[in-house]
C-alpha cells in the first residue's frame, strides 16, 4: 500500500509539473463556449457569481451563473460544468465593489430590495442588506444544486483602511458577516470572504469567515502582510487575462476573460469550499503545491522582461496576448509585487508568463523574483521608490 501510494504520487507530480495554467479561475462570463478548450487546460475549479438581481453594466450580462439555467436543466452552465468534471466555486457579488453597498446603496441611490425593484431612497443598514444577499444566495445555490457543507463566498471588494474612517466601515463589515453567519450556517453552508488582508484577517478573527480569498489588488491594506501570514485560502493572482484567443487577420478572436487564482499549498485544511456532482471537492494538494512552486513575486521595481535568454538589456519582450478582440502587448517590465508563472532557467535568466495565460512571454533575471512564493514583498506606494526597488 505504501509502494502503491508513493508511485501515484509521482505520476500525479509529474502530471501536475506538466501544466502551466493554474487550477482555479473566476470569470465573469458563460463558459459553455469555451468548456473544450478549458477541458485540457488542466483548470479544476471554475469559480461563477450568484447575485440577489442583475446588474445593469455592460460585459455582466451573464455575471450570475442562474441566469444560464438551474441545474435541473442539463444544458445550463452549471449542469454542463458539473458534466464536463470541473468543481465550482460559488461567490457573491452584488455590487460588492464599494463600501456604499454597506449603506445599501449605489452610489447615492438605494440598491434594489429582494424582488429587485426599486428602493425608497435612503438606502438600508448593513445588516438588512446582508439578510437580503444571505437569502439571494441561499436560494441560488439550492437551485444550482449547491451541496450543504460547501461554502459560498462574500466579496468587500474595496479598498478599506481602518484609520480613514474611525473604524465606522468596520463595524458595518461585521455587522454584514454575522448576519450572513447566522443565515448560511442555518441553511448548511459555509462563509468564505474575498478582500483585502486588513478586512480578511479582520474576518478570520472574530470567526465570521471559514476561508479567505485575497484580491488581486497588491496595493490594499495589510494584502502583502496577510498573504506573508499564511493564513489565506486562496489568493487571485491575476486578473482580466484572455485564454484561448486566436490570431485573426489584424486581430484576435475572443477568448474567455477571467482571472486566475491559487490555493495556499500550506493551509491548514485542504478544503476550500468547492463543489462538483458527487458532493464537496478538494483539489489534491501536489497540484496545489507544484503550481505556487512555478510562480514567484516580481521584488526588483525595474524588472524587465526580455526577448530571449541572451537578449541585450535594450531587446525587451515583443511578445502579445490577445485581449477582448485585439493583439496587445506584453508590458517590458514586470509589476512590482505581482506575480509570474517561471518556467526554464538558462543560467541567471528565468522564462516568465506576465499574464499567466499559459504562454511564455519572454526572459527576466531569476534576481528579479522572490526565492519562492510564500511571501509577498510589501506595495510601495510612491512611484519613484517601487521603480528602485530591489530585492533582498
Amino acid at each position: 500500500m505504501t509502494i502503491c501510494l508513493s508511485l501515484c504520487l509521482f505520476l500525479l507530480a509529474g502530471l501536475a509539473s506538466a501544466q502551466t495554467r493554474p487550477a482555479i479561475i473566476d470569470t465573469s462570463v458563460d463558459t459553455r463556449p469555451y468548456l473544450r478548450s478549458l477541458s485540457g487546460s488542466g483548470v479544476q475549479v471554475v469559480a461563477r457569481y450568484l447575485a440577489r438581481c442583475k446588474q445593469p453594466i455592460a460585459g455582466l450580462e451573464s455575471k450570475r451563473l442562474i441566469d444560464q439555467g438551474p441545474r435541473s436543466d442539463p444544458q445550463s452552465e452549471v449542469s454542463q460544468l458539473l458534466a464536463n468534471r470541473f468543481a465550482i466555486l460559488s461567490v457573491y457579488q452584488f455590487y460588492n465593489g464599494s463600501t456604499a453597498k454597506l449603506f445599501g446603496k449605489v452610489g447615492d441611490a438605494s440598491l434594489p430590495d429582494t424582488n429587485c425593484n426599486a428602493a425608497p431612497p435612503g438606502g438600508r443598514s448593513a445588516d438588512a442588506e446582508a439578510a437580503l444577499d444571505a437569502a439571494a444566495a441561499i436560494s441560488q445555490a439550492r437551485t444550482l444544486g449547491q451541496p450543504q457543507g460547501s461554502a459560498i463566498y462574500f466579496g468587500m471588494d474595496f479598498e478599506y483602511d481602518p484609520t480613514s474612517d474611525g473604524g465606522e466601515i468596520e463595524r458595518r463589515i461585521i455587522a454584514y458577516f454575522t448576519e450572513i453567519n447566522r443565515q448560511l450556517r442555518a441553511a448548511g453552508y459555509r462563509v468564505g470572504a474575498y478582500g483585502n488582508g486588513y478586512v480578511l484577517n479582520m474576518l478570520l478573527g472574530r470567526k465570521l469567515a471559514e476561508f479567505a480569498w485575497i484580491s488581486a489588488s497588491a496595493s490594499f491594506h495589510e494584502t502583502s502582510k496577510f498573504y506573508s501570514s499564511g493564513k489565506w485560502t486562496l489568493f487571485q493572482h491575476e486578473v482580466d487575462t484572455e485564454w484561448f484567443g486566436e490570431p485573426a487577420g489584424n486581430g484576435c478572436s475572443r477568448g474567455l476573460i477571467l482571472d486566475a487564482d491559487v490555493q495556499n499549498p500550506l493551509g491548514a485544511d485542504s478544503y476550500a469550499g468547492f463543489w462538483n456532482a458527487q458532493g464537496k471537492f478538494s483539489i489534491n494538494p501536489v497540484f496545489n503545491e507544484v503550481i505556487a512552486n512555478d510562480r514567484r513575486f516580481v521584488c526588483n521595481g525595474n524588472a524587465v522582461v526580455l526577448r530571449s535568454e541572451t537578449s541585450k538589456s535594450t531587446d525587451v519582450t515583443d511578445a502579445r496576448a490577445c485581449k477582448t478582440g485585439k493583439a496587445v502587448v506584453i508590458p517590458p517590465v514586470a509589476g512590482y509585487s505581482y506575480a509570474v508563472a517561471i518556467g526554464e532557467q538558462a543560467g541567471k535568466m528565468v522564462a516568465v508568463d506576465v499574464d499567466d495565460d499559459g504562454s511564455f512571454d519572454g526572459w527576466t533575471e531569476i534576481a528579479n523574483l522572490t526565492e519562492d512564493f510564500r511571501s509577498k514583498p510589501e506595495w510601495i506606494g510612491a512611484t519613484a521608490k517601487r521603480k528602485a526597488a530591489k530585492c533582498n
